[in-house]
C-alpha cells in the first residue's frame, strides 16, 4: 500500500475514536511507520486535545517527531515545521514548565535561526517559564515575520499581555491593534 493510503487509513482509525481511551488504543494499534508520519502525529495530537485536553498524553507522540525535525532538518517541510511549532506551543503551555524542553527549543532556535516558527515556539515557552524579557525580545522579532495568522495573532496578544504587566499601556494598545489587524 502507498504511504498516502496508509496515512488515510491511520487518520480514519483515529477519527473513529470517541474518547481518549479509544484514541490511545487506535494510536497503539498503528504501525511504527504510521506513527512516524508527521500528519498522523499532528492529527492524533489535535484529536486527543479536543477529546480530553490531556496534554501529557500526547508528549510521547510529539517528542520523537520534534527530535527528528531538529536532528534531520530535511525530514519536515516548512509547513509541517510550522504546525509542529504551533502544536508544541499549545501543548507545552498546558503542562508544568519544563527546563529540558526549554533547553531543547533554545538549542534548535540557535541551530536554525531562520526558522521563524522556532522563534515563535521559543517565545511562547519563555513566556510560560516567566522569562518575560526574553519572551518579549524573541516574540517582537518573530511576530512580524510569521506567515501563520493564528501564530502571529497569538504572538501579538502575548506581547500585549507582557506590555500590560509592565503597565506600558501605549505598547499594549499597539500590540492589541496589531493582533486585530492580522488577516484571518
Amino acid at each position: 500500500m502507498r504511504p498516502s493510503g496508509r496515512r488515510e487509513l491511520a487518520l480514519a482509525s483515529l477519527n473513529e475514536a470517541h474518547d481518549s481511551a479509544q484514541l490511545q488504543g487506535a494510536w497503539d494499534g498503528l504501525e511504527d511507520a504510521e506513527r512516524s508520519q508527521p500528519e498522523v502525529v499532528l492529527h492524533a495530537t489535535q484529536r486527543m486535545l479536543k477529546l480530553s485536553g490531556e496534554a501529557a498524553a500526547v508528549m510521547p507522540w510529539l517528542t520523537p517527531m520534534w527530535n527528528r525535525m531538529v536532528q534531520q532538518p530535511d525530514s519536515c517541510t516548512p509547513a509541517i515545521r510550522e504546525r509542529v511549532a504551533q502544536t508544541l506551543a499549545r501543548v507545552l503551555v498546558m503542562l508544568p514548565a519544563d527546563l529540558e524542553w526549554l533547553a531543547s527549543i533554545e538549542r534548535a532556535r540557535q541551530t536554525y535561526p531562520r526558522w521563524v516558527e522556532l522563534q515563535y515556539l521559543a517565545g511562547v515557552v519563555c513566556w510560560h517559564h516567566a522569562l518575560w524579557g526574553k519572551a518579549q525580545q524573541i516574540l517582537e522579532q518573530a511576530a512580524p515575520q510569521l506567515n501563520n495568522a493564528d501564530m502571529q495573532r497569538h504572538a501579538w496578544r502575548t506581547l500585549a499581555h507582557l506590555a500590560e504587566q509592565k503597565e506600558d499601556q501605549a505598547r499594549a494598545q499597539l500590540c492589541w491593534k496589531r493582533a486585530a489587524q492580522v488577516a484571518a
